[in-house]
């Protein structure tokens, strides 16, 4: 008799359970992206990867997230100098962009917020394959921020 065994979940991937059902409610979209979401945390109740995946066999992410830290909304960030002196930056700062400088004049900053409500960001949603650990997480979590176009 065969019997697949789902191992344990480590703190961080309880952590982004609990987060995510903290969290559903606060998050925007219409149904489609629900669908998206659910599918996502679905996958990382899963388990986060390990080696054993063959596309992370080189970094256990599963041992490498060892903690989540809590949601804070009133989170500060700053912005930081560009790599290259005297470069033009689009600062994202927790998601969000400051503002668009007239250099980017063919680049159109939208509110992700919109596209989650409206449906037109639920296909991005989408998961790239059966290990994609790190896009399910922004998949379950996406909600303020700044998509650049």
């Amino acid at each position: 008799m065969n019997m697949l065994v789902q191992p344990q979940r480590t703190p961080a991937e309880n952590a982004l359970v609990d987060a995510f059902a903290e969290r559903i409610a606060s998050l925007p979209g219409n149904p489609a992206v629900v669908l998206k979401r659910d599918a996502a945390i679905e996958a990382i109740k899963g388990g986060l990867p390990t080696r054993r995946v063959e596309s992370w066999h080189y970094t256990d992410f599963r041992r490498l997230l060892t903690n989540v830290p809590p949601h804070d909304p009133a989170a500060a960030a700053a912005a930081v100098e560009p790599l290259i002196a005297g470069s033009t930056v689009l600062a994202i700062l927790n998601g969000v962009s400051a503002r668009v400088p007239a250099a980017f004049s063919d680049v159109t900053v939208r509110r992700l917020e919109e596209m989650l409500l409206d449906g037109s960001f639920a296909a991005a949603l989408e998961a790239q394959g059966d290990d994609d650990a790190v896009g399910a997480i922004n998949a379950a979590f996406a909600g303020r921020s700044d998509v650049a176009e």
